[in-house]
């Protein structure tokens, strides 16, 4: 009887414990009710524990393990824990728990079921990015570099630096690329005026809000090809001193051009538009004033009436159609 009340108990811890690890394992959003925070490294943070009374008798976990109080942390009188700074290793899930809540149980990795835990708090420290993924392909006298972020620390990346120098010489011949700031949109850059059959140094790093990331330096060596190298120096030729403004300028003026051109035409069209319009009104004006001789006389026809010069006398011999539709021509003196 008591091996078989020793296995159902063992069962029962064995279970109890799997339950607690895989959920842990799901990550930290698998618990209900998590309050995520993302603070700035460097920064001071204070975790409430949820229940004023406890005081100081409290037990925080982190990620399911008991947190050893260090330098960094500290617990106040309310049972709160307090960050004075923040590192990046400080990002994690934490809970406040009674220190009594396992007096039957020495082992913190399992919790009495009967305990209610205090509120979760889930902290993300944000940080300047990550290293890069730096991927460099060499060629005679130029080299193309590609890159992938990582991680950017929880802000947008502002922009991206390229450095490079050859091997052999110090830190203070690192040469910087123009622009200085490549958008953070791009993801490949091209390194000119490279050294033949050299080994150089290429450093990359990425900015944040929170300033420069993790840099990652990448050594590669320069090819050595007599015809591309011929072939280079004819098609970079004034790469580095290329000034875009130009470009800018040129495009204005072929822009301001064409603006002129298209309103002068809009002039054109306007102005024979009014005038056609202007002529129309006229035409209508006329067909106005024909209008009482018409009512005067039936027969008027305006365009069919042929005007005659008149003789010495000022008479002419054009005939009019009176209103009683007879016709009077007129006497010569």
């Amino acid at each position: 009887m008591q091996e078989i009340l020793f296995l159902f108990a063992l069962l029962c811890f064995v279970n109890e414990g799997t339950t607690f690890t895989a959920r842990r394992d799901k990550g930290d959003d698998s618990i209900e009710g998590v309050q995520s925070i993302s603070v700035d490294i460097g920064s001071n943070l204070t975790l409430p524990c949820g229940d004023p009374n406890v005081g100081t008798d409290v037990m925080w976990i982190r990620k399911g393990l008991s947190l050893q109080i260090a330098k960094n942390t500290q617990v106040k009188r309310d049972g709160s824990l307090f960050f004075p700074s923040l590192h990046q290793s400080d990002s994690g899930l934490y809970i406040c728990r009674s220190d009594t809540y396992d007096s039957d149980n020495n082992d913190s990795k399992f919790p009495r079921r009967n305990e209610k835990p205090g509120i979760p708090f889930f902290i993300r420290v944000r940080t300047p990015p990550l290293g890069l993924n730096v991927t460099v392909t060499p060629s005679t006298i130029y080299a193309l570099v590609m890159w992938e972020v990582r991680d950017d620390g929880g802000y947008p990346v502002s922009s991206f630096q390229i450095r490079y120098r050859l091997e052999n010489e110090t830190d203070k011949d690192w040469k910087t690329c123009q622009p200085k700031y490549i958008h953070s949109n791009r993801r490949q850059f091209q390194i000119y005026h490279l050294l033949p059959n050299s080994v150089y140094l290429v450093e990359m790093w990425a900015n944040n809000q929170l300033g420069q990331g993790v840099s990652t330096i990448i050594s590669t060596s320069t090819h050595n090809d007599l015809q591309e190298i011929e072939l280079g120096k004819h098609l970079l030729e004034g790469v580095d001193t290329f000034d875009t403004r130009a470009w800018v300028v040129a495009v204005g003026i072929v822009m301001g051009t064409l603006f002129i051109l298209g309103v002068a035409t809009c002039c054109l069209f306007y102005k024979e538009y009014s005038m056609a319009w202007s002529d129309s009104r006229d035409m209508d004006g006329e067909s106005i004033e024909l209008m009482p001789n018409i009512i005067l006389n039936p027969a008027y026809d305006f365009p069919s009436m042929e005007l005659s010069e008149p003789d010495e006398n000022s008479n002419d011999t054009t005939a009019m159609r009176v209103n009683n539709n007879s016709v009077i021509y007129p006497a010569r003196v």
